[in-house]
């Protein structure tokens, strides 16, 4: 849809008066130029203001119109491609080598604050050469992590499932880098998002489940047979972004799990950019918007499924896990956000549609959305 046309039928929906519609069509028109009309979701042809007429034409009235508009103004996040490579080349100098300096300052007994003098000592590169990368998804850019922190390519993998022949040549390199060892001393797991941290470790029917439950068992059964990792390994779980919850909860959860398969690994869990409690949707302080979100014709349950049930769903409104985000992630929205923002009506059998249409990659997988 033009822009010019969707100006015209902002105006028409929105009934604002000329003063108004100047001042909202600015921001709106900055707001798409430099972030939402790059939403990846959007079909050909399509941009913000387009989707935004869309979207508003299908609430009942002027009222709701106007309060939904005003919510998403005001509390939406929209996060761009640019400033996740910026948080990937962040992770390094903001959570890894601060990690690799403390670790270092350790084996050297020395205060961790005497940064110039842990860099400069060939044990710290000694450190860093012994970390081992790990990527476990698309979304954690490991390429560019790579780069940024000139990391060398032998320490650097995608995928935790490697064969045995590329386990040798991993010990074989480092200790050709580093004549004295042939074991890591850390691992450093990277991810782009979590927003409740159920796809990384869960108990279902009793049962741990999640990508963590794959990866310990991994790692205990190659420390007993290749002695890929010292005894006392340490690993870092690293997203780019997270929740607040997310990181609380895998940790309790991750302690549970090592405890039942007699693992201790020593575990660090952070995230580049955390994001807080206070961001969530608030029912009570936004009660007519929770109103509206509420309303069968605004909502299909059709997203409830078996994968919708792994978490809390009293308010399936209020997304996966009900964890209530006004969140829109550059090439696709997690279902941890409000389903109001992406119900797809190509999938759904409701006609309503999301301003930020959500792509399931699979029915019924258990997923939190990658970046």
């Amino acid at each position: 849809m033009k822009d010019q046309l969707a100006e015209r039928l902002l105006y028409k929906t929105m009934d604002w008066d000329t003063e108004t519609l100047g001042e909202e069509l600015s921001f709106l028109q900055d707001m798409s130029y430099y972030r939402y009309d790059y939403y990846e979701q959007f079909i050909p042809g399509v941009r913000y203001l387009g989707s935004l007429v869309r979207w508003l034409g299908q609430f009942d009235n002027k009222e709701e119109q106007n309060l939904m508009y005003n919510y998403i103004k005001n509390n939406l996040i929209y996060i761009t491609r640019e400033q996740i490579i910026n948080l990937v080349y962040l992770s390094f100098s903001t959570i890894i080598n601060p990690f690799i300096i403390e670790e270092t300052a350790k084996i050297l007994n020395i205060e961790s604050f005497k940064v110039n003098k842990i860099i400069n000592d060939r044990e710290y590169d000694k450190q860093k050469r012994r970390t081992l990368f790990i990527g476990l998804s698309d979304g954690s850019h490991i390429d560019v992590l790579r780069r940024s922190a000139e990391l060398n390519n032998e320490q650097v993998l995608t995928s935790y499932s490697i064969s045995d022949d590329k386990i040798k040549d991993l010990k074989k390199d480092l200790k050709k880098d580093k004549p004295d060892t042939d074991t890591f001393r850390n691992l450093i797991l990277v991810d782009d998002f979590t927003a409740s941290g159920t796809s990384y470790i869960r108990k279902e029917d009793g049962k741990f489940k999640g990508k963590l439950t794959n990866i310990l068992p991994w790692l205990k059964t190659h420390n007993e047979t290749t002695e890929l990792f010292e005894k006392n390994a340490n690993i870092v779980l690293l997203f780019y972004i997270a929740t607040e919850g997310s990181l609380s909860y895998i940790e309790k959860q991750l302690k549970n799990y090592q405890k039942e398969i007699g693992t201790n690994f020593n575990f660090l869990i952070n995230s580049v950019q955390k994001i807080g409690n206070s961001i969530k949707f608030d029912k009570k302080k936004e009660s007519q918007v929770f109103e509206i979100l509420t309303k069968d014709k605004y909502f299909d349950d059709d997203i409830i499924d078996s994968s919708y049930k792994k978490g809390k769903y009293d308010t399936p409104q209020l997304g996966y896990n009900e964890c209530a985000l006004p969140l829109i992630l550059f090439h696709n929205t997690p279902n941890n956000s409000l389903p109001i923002l992406w119900l797809n009506s190509d999938t759904k059998k409701n006609t309503f549609k999301g301003l930020f249409p959500r792509i399931t990659r699979h029915k019924d997988e258990h997923y939190e959305e990658s970046i």
